[in-house]
């Protein structure tokens, strides 16, 4: 038997013994067969989908992660009263109180990387939808919630937005701008942003008017139908006449004795007002109002999108919840970005997020107009 024959055969029995004990090494590993391990590979190695998330007290979110080998697990690594967490499915809830948690993820061969949870209340301005008079007294406007410093955004503000104690952050004085600025009668909006150093972005929508003209205060609300509403008539004029669409009646159900003042009163009924105010000396010169009467207390709680914020890695799909404010919600991108959100029921919607950009914005509307953005970063 030549040398070459021999080398051969020692390397059939070397390859033979090594594949024997990469069988028992599966065997030991309990039902892992080799078709388990190549399905269980992930492109790219393990992390999480998401590195950072925000949300408020309360929330639920599924974390995941991406990479490595399945199936995944997770673990709820901080101290204290940070929240639950289902070690499954990564369902994490928050508590009801501010808080910092970490969500630990494992592959199948033990490789890990975390999430980090932040719990506050959401950033809130109060009120968010205004109508101002142009050149006349400025509007003060509270803020509240958030994590960190607050910041104001009026790159495209027509009007001016400042802190009134810019140490404290709490108030925002909007001043409108001058009528000469409002020549065009279909551009009558403006609008400033606060963000805080979470990302987390608060909206406030203006209407501008000129101070003659002929309108409703407010122009848009939601009631109970076992409610009421007095909607004021601003602006010059002798007399006004009023009328409502149906299904209600203008003399059942609106109360006009001082003509700046109406009161609208559902008497139980459910649906969509659209109330109408005419001067009488000149037809041409109406303005309407819309109030939604609800089944429910139209209290509700401030409009809310959770995640408010966060780092996701390109691709992940993102699920949004929407609370608080007047159903029904529209979810939608604003600003740089590809695709919309998809609805899921009433309160939820996904968006997958690419790279670039390296942000995108989600905002959040409800019935009578209120806004909240969420601001997530998108990595590779």
């Amino acid at each position: 038997m030549s040398l070459h024959t021999l080398l051969n055969s020692a390397l059939h029995y070397i390859f033979a013994a090594v594949v024997l004990l990469c069988g028992l090494l599966l065997s030991a590993c309990g039902e892992l067969s080799m078709y388990d391990l190549l399905t269980a590979e992930e492109p790219g190695a393990f992390a999480m989908a998401q590195s950072e998330l925000n949300l408020p007290p309360g929330a639920e979110y599924y974390v995941s992660a991406v990479g490595g080998f399945k199936p995944y697990s997770y673990i709820l690594a901080s101290a204290g009263d940070s929240g639950t967490l289902d070690q499954q499915t990564g369902r994490y809830r928050a508590p009801q109180q501010a808080v910092e948690a970490r969500v630990e993820g494992e592959d199948r061969f033990g490789s890990r990387a975390d999430t980090l949870i932040r719990v506050f209340d959401p950033l809130r301005v109060s009120p968010s939808v205004i109508s101002v008079a142009a050149g006349q007294s400025a509007v003060l406007l509270e803020v509240t919630g958030g994590s960190g410093q607050r910041t104001l955004i009026t790159t495209i503000t027509r009007g001016s937005a400042a802190w009134v104690d810019p140490a404290t952050r709490e108030t925002v004085e909007y001043t409108p701008p001058s009528p000469a600025d409002l020549a065009d009668p279909k551009d009558r909006h403006d609008q400033f942003e606060i963000e805080d150093q979470a990302g987390n972005i608060a909206a406030v929508a203006v209407t501008l008017y000129l101070p003659e003209a002929l309108r409703f205060d407010p122009e848009v609300a939601a009631i109970p139908a076992d409610q009421s509403i007095t909607l004021a008539v601003r602006g010059t004029f002798d007399t006004v006449g009023f009328e409502i669409s149906p299904p209600y009646d203008p003399v059942t159900d609106l109360d006009y004795d001082d003509p700046r003042l109406v009161q609208f009163t559902p008497n139980g009924t459910a649906g969509t007002a659209i109330i109408t105010v005419t001067d009488l000396s000149d037809a041409a010169r109406t303005a309407t109002a819309t109030v939604h009467v609800i089944d429910e207390a139209a209290e509700n709680g401030a409009l809310t999108i959770s995640p408010s914020g966060g780092s996701f890695r390109d691709g992940t799909t993102v699920e949004f919840t929407a609370s608080g404010g007047v159903p029904p919600y529209t979810f939608e991108r604003a600003g740089p970005g590809s695709g919309q959100p998809i609805p899921v029921g009433d309160y939820r919607a996904r968006y997958t997020v690419s790279f670039p950009p390296g942000t995108v914005q989600i905002r959040l509307t409800d019935l009578t107009g209120q806004q909240v953005t969420a601001k997530l970063n998108v990595t590779r």
